[in-house]
């Protein structure tokens, strides 16, 4: 005997277009019994629709129907919901509870014109999973697309976002928009996208163990901000800033966080549309803060950024540190020749005086093309800091002082001193990381040398006791 198959679809509750591919009218909210939940008029027919307390039916959705398949997925226990692809325009945010999963299907999401909050979606509730949205802000002033509540902050989150795309944000100020606030533990995003003027794309703060694939943020006054984090693992990053007249901060900034890994980091500049803007004083790359009152508890430490590239950022400074501990960077800091004169990077690496930081321990990496200035100044004296650039710029060869006088490498990259002729009794040389004081020759009587040249890192000192003066010439080493 013949039986009909049961046939069970992927959802507890659909969402809806008015009209169906053929133009026939048909109901916003339906259960996956096909039990009409918001009819083709937005009136709200089922309590379940309803926030817990709340009585709306006979009422009418602000949200599409959305918010009411949210409610009801929580009210009924199914917990997923699915949008069928077409326009949704909302009125009000959307607020997602606790293990709700919602299928965009590549819907596109808009805010209306009269929307008026901070944000457009809401998460209140741990594991809630959305994927494939299309979210149109719709140059709403002063609304950020995705907030996670601060109740979820130092708590677990267990975020799912996956493919999803977020523009048209409203340039202007107070600079208070935030395009996606992520906080909690735990937390997995893959395949992010933020365009069009967003004041801040992305804020990661009070977060552990947060995931980021692929992140693409497009004309944002500051890209990318972390605060407070530990374990965030970020890949394939591309930060584009646009020149904002309300840009406050850096294009990406971290401070008091820890134990963040990045790999595959982007910073650059579109000028496209504001191109008149002049970025001086901002930074391509900021680790800590020159305002922070750092303890022991609060530095950064342990960052680790593989392939970094600060390219034609229009920046005065492309990487600047205040603050860090074990850090670990390599990458290019630049202007290739076709923009060179249009979206300068003025100056590579800069490092910060804050009296409460500390830089130690630290490497700093950089092949750098076509800088104004490689570095305003080095890493601090004894602190066993590395900094290496390539190519170097050719140094300035200093006179030769007066025998017994020390003369230090202030260039950001290491040196050979190469020494020819006079008569010398001793060469000492003081290395900057820990002061050990290395004596390189010694005589009884004055000898000219020949070849033989003193390697000096960025910071060491060199000091030549003679009784003839000698000649010498510096040039740059290969790192």
């Amino acid at each position: 005997m013949y039986t009909k198959p049961i046939i069970r679809v992927p959802y507890t509750v659909l969402v809806q277009p008015i009209v169906d591919d053929e133009g026939i009218p048909q109901p916003m909210v339906v259960n996956s019994e096909g039990n009409i939940i918001v009819d083709n008029e937005g009136n709200i027919l089922s309590p379940e629709a309803c926030s817990s307390g709340v009585n709306c039916v006979g009422q009418k959705t602000q949200t599409a129907g959305i918010q009411e398949a949210i409610n009801y997925a929580e009210n009924t226990g199914g917990l997923s919901v699915r949008l069928k692809s077409g326009l949704y325009t909302i009125n009000s945010p959307l607020s997602i509870p606790s293990n709700i999963s919602i299928d965009f299907s590549d819907a596109q999401v808009k805010l209306s014109s009269s929307f008026s909050s901070p944000y457009a979606i809401q998460i209140n509730g741990q594991f809630v999973k959305l994927y494939n949205l299309n979210l149109n802000m719709n140059n709403s002033p002063n609304t950020g697309a995705i907030q996670m509540s601060s109740s979820l902050s130092n708590n677990f989150a267990y975020l799912t976002m996956k493919n999803i795309n977020i523009y048209n944000f409203a340039q202007g100020s107070p600079y208070n928009q935030i395009g996606v606030y992520l906080t909690g533990y735990n937390s997995f995003i893959e395949d992010l996208q933020l365009a069009g003027n967003p004041t801040i794309g992305m804020v990661i703060e009070s977060g552990a163990d947060i995931y980021v694939n692929n992140l693409l943020i497009v004309n944002a006054s500051s890209a990318l901000q972390i605060y407070s984090s530990e374990h965030i693992f970020l890949n394939n990053i591309d930060l584009d800033s646009n020149g904002s007249p309300y840009a406050k901060s850096p294009i990406m900034m971290i401070d008091t966080s820890h134990s963040i890994l990045i790999n595959n980091l982007s910073i650059w500049f579109n000028g496209l549309k504001y191109n008149y803007q002049n970025y001086n004083g901002t930074v391509g790359l900021q680790i800590g803060s020159p305002n922070t009152s750092y303890t022991s508890s609060t530095h950064n430490s342990d960052i680790i950024i593989n392939n970094l590239n600060i390219i034609d950022a229009n920046v005065t400074y492309g990487l600047v540190i205040h603050d860090g501990i074990g850090l670990r960077i390599k990458g290019f800091i630049g202007n290739p020749p076709l923009y060179t004169t249009i979206y300068p990077v003025n100056t590579g690496i800069s490092f910060g005086t804050n009296s409460t930081a500390v830089i130690q321990n630290s490497v700093i990496d950089i092949d750098q093309y076509n800088l104004q200035t490689i570095t305003s100044n080095l890493p601090p004296n004894n602190s066993y800091n590395t900094l290496i650039v390539r190519p170097p710029q050719n140094p300035t060869t200093p006179e030769v002082p007066k025998s017994g006088t020390a003369v230090y490498n202030n260039n950001p990259f290491p040196v050979l001193v190469y020494l020819h002729g006079g008569n010398i009794n001793e060469i000492q040389v003081t290395k900057a990381f820990n002061g050990t004081v290395y004596t390189v020759f010694s005589a009884s009587y004055g000898t000219a040398l020949v070849g033989n040249p003193i390697r000096l890192d960025p910071g060491d000192s060199i000091t030549i006791t003679y009784s003839s003066t000698p000649s010498w010439v510096w040039v740059p080493a290969i790192s």
